[in-house]
Protein backbone atom coordinates (compact mmCIF):
# COMPACT_ATOMS: atom_id res chain seq x y z
CA UNK A 1 0.00 0.00 0.00
CA UNK A 2 1.10 3.57 -0.65
CA UNK A 3 -0.05 6.81 0.96
CA UNK A 4 0.47 10.21 -0.57
CA UNK A 5 0.77 12.92 2.05
CA UNK A 6 0.90 16.70 1.95
CA UNK A 7 4.43 17.96 2.66
CA UNK A 8 4.14 21.71 1.96
CA UNK A 9 1.38 24.28 1.48
CA UNK A 10 2.35 27.74 0.18
CA UNK A 11 0.14 30.82 0.47
CA UNK A 12 1.01 33.48 -2.09
CA UNK A 13 -0.26 37.07 -2.11
CA UNK A 14 -0.78 38.01 -5.76
CA UNK A 15 -2.13 41.48 -4.95
CA UNK A 16 0.15 43.12 -2.39
CA UNK A 17 3.07 40.74 -3.10
CA UNK A 18 3.69 39.99 0.54
CA UNK A 19 6.20 37.21 1.30
CA UNK A 20 4.96 33.69 0.65
CA UNK A 21 3.78 31.87 3.78
CA UNK A 22 4.91 28.24 3.82
CA UNK A 23 3.53 25.45 6.01
CA UNK A 24 5.41 22.16 5.98
CA UNK A 25 4.37 18.82 7.46
CA UNK A 26 6.66 16.11 8.85
CA UNK A 27 5.17 12.70 9.61
CA UNK A 28 6.75 10.64 12.38
CA UNK A 29 6.09 7.35 14.10
CA UNK A 30 5.36 5.38 10.93
CA UNK A 31 1.96 4.72 9.43
CA UNK A 32 -0.52 2.37 11.08
CA UNK A 33 -2.56 -0.18 9.13
CA UNK A 34 -5.49 -1.79 10.92
CA UNK A 35 -7.03 -5.10 9.93
CA UNK A 36 -9.98 -4.45 7.64
CA UNK A 37 -13.17 -4.86 9.69
CA UNK A 38 -15.49 -3.84 6.84
CA UNK A 39 -18.20 -6.46 6.42
CA UNK A 40 -18.59 -5.53 2.75
CA UNK A 41 -15.11 -6.88 2.02
CA UNK A 42 -15.22 -10.63 1.35
CA UNK A 43 -13.25 -12.65 3.94
CA UNK A 44 -10.63 -13.87 1.44
CA UNK A 45 -9.75 -10.26 0.58
CA UNK A 46 -9.46 -8.90 4.10
CA UNK A 47 -6.00 -7.78 5.12
CA UNK A 48 -4.25 -4.96 7.00
CA UNK A 49 -5.57 -2.35 4.62
CA UNK A 50 -7.43 0.07 6.89
CA UNK A 51 -5.33 3.24 7.12
CA UNK A 52 -5.07 4.72 10.61
CA UNK A 53 -2.63 7.55 9.98
CA UNK A 54 0.65 8.64 11.50
CA UNK A 55 1.26 8.70 15.21
CA UNK A 56 2.92 12.12 15.22
CA UNK A 57 2.79 15.12 12.91
CA UNK A 58 4.99 18.23 13.09
CA UNK A 59 3.82 21.47 11.47
CA UNK A 60 6.24 24.31 10.69
CA UNK A 61 4.93 27.68 9.52
CA UNK A 62 6.76 30.80 8.42
CA UNK A 63 8.34 32.80 5.64
CA UNK A 64 11.59 31.64 4.04
CA UNK A 65 14.31 31.64 5.24
CA UNK A 66 12.68 31.69 8.67
CA UNK A 67 12.20 31.73 11.57
CA UNK A 68 9.42 29.14 11.69
CA UNK A 69 6.89 28.14 14.31
CA UNK A 70 6.71 24.49 15.34
CA UNK A 71 3.66 22.58 16.57
CA UNK A 72 3.80 18.86 17.29
CA UNK A 73 0.70 16.65 17.66
CA UNK A 74 0.46 13.00 18.63
CA UNK A 75 -2.68 10.98 17.93
CA UNK A 76 -4.71 8.03 19.03
CA UNK A 77 -5.03 5.61 16.11
CA UNK A 78 -7.31 2.95 17.55
CA UNK A 79 -4.82 0.12 17.22
CA UNK A 80 -5.50 -1.59 20.54
CA UNK A 81 -7.32 -4.94 20.13
CA UNK A 82 -6.48 -4.99 16.40
CA UNK A 83 -6.90 -8.47 14.99
CA UNK A 84 -3.75 -10.58 14.61
CA UNK A 85 -3.30 -14.04 13.06
CA UNK A 86 -3.27 -15.34 16.63
CA UNK A 87 -5.28 -13.18 19.01
CA UNK A 88 -5.22 -9.39 19.21
CA UNK A 89 -2.59 -6.74 19.76
CA UNK A 90 -2.26 -4.56 22.86
CA UNK A 91 -1.34 -0.92 22.23
CA UNK A 92 -0.74 1.61 25.00
CA UNK A 93 0.46 5.15 24.21
CA UNK A 94 2.80 7.10 26.49
CA UNK A 95 2.60 10.88 26.71
CA UNK A 96 5.51 13.25 27.39
CA UNK A 97 4.90 13.06 31.15
CA UNK A 98 4.94 9.27 31.27
CA UNK A 99 1.16 8.86 31.47
CA UNK A 100 -0.24 5.83 29.68
CA UNK A 101 -3.35 5.74 27.49
CA UNK A 102 -5.02 2.75 25.86
CA UNK A 103 -5.19 3.28 22.08
CA UNK A 104 -8.87 2.30 21.88
CA UNK A 105 -10.48 1.78 18.48
CA UNK A 106 -13.17 4.37 19.26
CA UNK A 107 -10.52 7.09 19.68
CA UNK A 108 -8.89 6.77 16.25
CA UNK A 109 -7.98 10.25 15.00
CA UNK A 110 -8.37 12.01 18.36
CA UNK A 111 -5.51 14.10 19.71
CA UNK A 112 -3.42 12.63 22.51
CA UNK A 113 -0.98 15.51 22.99
CA UNK A 114 -0.55 18.89 21.33
CA UNK A 115 2.77 20.68 21.91
CA UNK A 116 3.87 24.15 20.85
CA UNK A 117 7.51 25.22 20.78
CA UNK A 118 9.18 28.62 20.97
CA UNK A 119 10.12 28.43 17.33
CA UNK A 120 11.58 25.56 15.33
CA UNK A 121 14.48 24.22 17.38
CA UNK A 122 13.37 26.07 20.51
CA UNK A 123 12.15 24.71 23.86
CA UNK A 124 8.59 23.63 24.64
CA UNK A 125 6.31 26.57 25.37
CA UNK A 126 3.11 24.68 26.23
CA UNK A 127 1.39 21.34 25.77
CA UNK A 128 -1.99 19.73 26.44
CA UNK A 129 -2.64 16.02 27.05
CA UNK A 130 -6.16 14.63 26.60
CA UNK A 131 -7.49 11.42 28.13
CA UNK A 132 -10.80 9.80 27.21
CA UNK A 133 -13.42 7.48 28.62
CA UNK A 134 -14.92 4.75 26.46
CA UNK A 135 -18.07 3.12 27.81
CA UNK A 136 -18.86 -0.55 27.89
CA UNK A 137 -20.99 -1.59 24.90
CA UNK A 138 -24.63 -0.53 25.06
CA UNK A 139 -25.43 -2.79 22.08
CA UNK A 140 -23.55 -5.66 20.44
CA UNK A 141 -23.90 -7.56 17.17
CA UNK A 142 -21.77 -10.59 16.48
CA UNK A 143 -20.11 -10.94 13.07
CA UNK A 144 -18.68 -13.99 11.42
CA UNK A 145 -14.91 -13.77 11.09
CA UNK A 146 -14.78 -10.29 12.60
CA UNK A 147 -14.91 -8.77 16.08
CA UNK A 148 -18.39 -7.95 17.32
CA UNK A 149 -19.82 -4.62 16.22
CA UNK A 150 -20.48 -2.55 19.36
CA UNK A 151 -22.13 0.75 20.21
CA UNK A 152 -20.22 2.77 22.80
CA UNK A 153 -20.02 6.30 24.20
CA UNK A 154 -16.88 8.32 24.81
CA UNK A 155 -15.86 11.64 26.27
CA UNK A 156 -12.90 13.64 27.54
CA UNK A 157 -12.22 12.70 31.17
CA UNK A 158 -9.04 14.72 31.68
CA UNK A 159 -7.34 17.66 30.00
CA UNK A 160 -3.89 18.27 31.50
CA UNK A 161 -1.86 21.30 30.39
CA UNK A 162 1.51 22.87 31.14
CA UNK A 163 2.82 26.33 30.34
CA UNK A 164 6.47 27.32 30.53
CA UNK A 165 7.20 30.26 32.87
CA UNK A 166 10.52 31.89 32.04
CA UNK A 167 10.39 35.33 33.66
CA UNK A 168 12.36 34.10 36.68
CA UNK A 169 15.38 32.89 34.75
CA UNK A 170 15.18 29.10 35.04
CA UNK A 171 12.13 27.59 33.36
CA UNK A 172 9.32 26.49 35.65
CA UNK A 173 5.92 25.11 34.71
CA UNK A 174 2.37 26.16 35.48
CA UNK A 175 0.22 23.04 35.26
CA UNK A 176 -3.57 22.97 35.06
CA UNK A 177 -6.09 20.15 34.96
CA UNK A 178 -9.77 19.71 34.19
CA UNK A 179 -11.54 16.41 34.96
CA UNK A 180 -15.02 15.34 33.87
CA UNK A 181 -17.22 12.45 34.96
CA UNK A 182 -20.13 11.05 32.94
CA UNK A 183 -23.32 9.16 33.57
CA UNK A 184 -22.37 5.76 32.21
CA UNK A 185 -25.95 5.09 31.05
CA UNK A 186 -26.61 8.31 29.12
CA UNK A 187 -23.08 9.54 28.48
CA UNK A 188 -23.99 12.98 29.87
CA UNK A 189 -21.44 14.95 31.88
CA UNK A 190 -22.38 15.11 35.55
CA UNK A 191 -19.36 16.68 37.30
CA UNK A 192 -16.50 18.84 36.07
CA UNK A 193 -13.54 19.54 38.35
CA UNK A 194 -11.60 22.59 37.12
CA UNK A 195 -8.40 22.69 39.17
CA UNK A 196 -6.86 25.86 37.73
CA UNK A 197 -3.19 26.19 38.69
CA UNK A 198 -2.44 22.95 40.51
CA UNK A 199 -0.22 24.80 42.98
CA UNK A 200 -3.13 27.10 43.91
CA UNK A 201 -5.92 24.97 45.47
CA UNK A 202 -8.05 28.09 45.99
CA UNK A 203 -8.58 28.25 42.19
CA UNK A 204 -10.44 24.91 42.11
CA UNK A 205 -14.08 24.90 41.02
CA UNK A 206 -16.59 22.05 40.85
CA UNK A 207 -19.55 22.13 38.48
CA UNK A 208 -22.37 19.62 39.05
CA UNK A 209 -25.15 19.10 36.52
CA UNK A 210 -28.43 17.25 36.94
CA UNK A 211 -30.85 16.63 34.09
CA UNK A 212 -34.58 16.61 33.57
CA UNK A 213 -36.06 13.09 33.39
CA UNK A 214 -35.52 11.65 29.94
CA UNK A 215 -38.52 11.28 27.63
CA UNK A 216 -37.23 8.59 25.29
CA UNK A 217 -40.52 8.36 23.37
CA UNK A 218 -39.98 11.96 22.19
CA UNK A 219 -36.16 11.69 22.10
CA UNK A 220 -35.83 14.36 24.78
CA UNK A 221 -32.65 13.46 26.66
CA UNK A 222 -29.95 15.64 28.15
CA UNK A 223 -31.93 18.74 29.16
CA UNK A 224 -30.08 20.37 32.09
CA UNK A 225 -32.28 20.86 35.12
CA UNK A 226 -29.72 22.38 37.49
CA UNK A 227 -26.09 23.48 37.20
CA UNK A 228 -24.31 24.36 40.43
CA UNK A 229 -20.77 25.74 40.59
CA UNK A 230 -18.97 25.58 43.92
CA UNK A 231 -15.57 26.61 45.23
CA UNK A 232 -13.09 23.80 45.82
CA UNK A 233 -12.67 20.43 44.18
CA UNK A 234 -15.41 17.91 43.51
CA UNK A 235 -15.71 14.89 45.76
CA UNK A 236 -14.57 11.42 44.80
CA UNK A 237 -11.19 10.81 43.19
CA UNK A 238 -9.30 12.42 40.33
CA UNK A 239 -5.78 12.23 38.78
CA UNK A 240 -4.71 15.18 40.99
CA UNK A 241 -1.83 16.33 38.82
CA UNK A 242 -1.08 13.15 36.88
CA UNK A 243 -1.29 13.45 33.09
CA UNK A 244 -3.40 10.30 32.75
CA UNK A 245 -6.12 8.90 35.01
CA UNK A 246 -6.09 5.38 36.37
CA UNK A 247 -9.09 3.14 35.77
CA UNK A 248 -10.30 3.90 39.31
CA UNK A 249 -10.20 7.66 38.60
CA UNK A 250 -12.41 7.58 35.50
CA UNK A 251 -15.99 8.74 36.17
CA UNK A 252 -15.19 8.83 39.87
CA UNK A 253 -16.14 12.44 40.66
CA UNK A 254 -19.02 13.24 42.99
CA UNK A 255 -20.62 16.41 44.33
CA UNK A 256 -18.31 18.33 46.70
CA UNK A 257 -18.51 17.50 50.38
CA UNK A 258 -18.34 19.80 53.36
CA UNK A 259 -19.79 22.82 51.59
CA UNK A 260 -20.72 25.88 53.60
CA UNK A 261 -23.86 27.20 51.95
CA UNK A 262 -24.31 29.78 50.62
CA UNK A 263 -20.73 31.01 51.07
CA UNK A 264 -19.14 28.26 48.92
CA UNK A 265 -21.73 28.41 46.14
CA UNK A 266 -20.58 30.53 43.21
CA UNK A 267 -23.71 30.07 41.10
CA UNK A 268 -26.74 27.83 40.85
CA UNK A 269 -28.95 27.81 37.75
CA UNK A 270 -32.22 25.90 37.54
CA UNK A 271 -34.13 25.38 34.30
CA UNK A 272 -37.77 24.30 34.00
CA UNK A 273 -39.39 22.86 30.89
CA UNK A 274 -42.93 22.50 29.60
CA UNK A 275 -44.33 18.99 29.64
CA UNK A 276 -44.54 17.95 25.96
Amino acid sequence: FHKYVVTTVSQTDNTAHQPTMNTSYTYLGGGAWHYDDNEVVEPQYRTYGQWRGYGEVQVRTGVDPGPFTLADTTYYRGMDADQLPSGTRSVVLTDSQGGQHTDSDQLAGDTLEATNYLGDGGPVDNSTITSYWVSTPSATRTRTGLPALVATMSGTVESWSRQAITDGGATTWRTTETDTSYDTTTGLATHTDTHGDLTQPAQARCSSTTYAPANTSLNLVGLPAEVEVDTGNCGGTNPNGASAPTAAQINALTAPTGLSRPADVISDTRTFYDNP
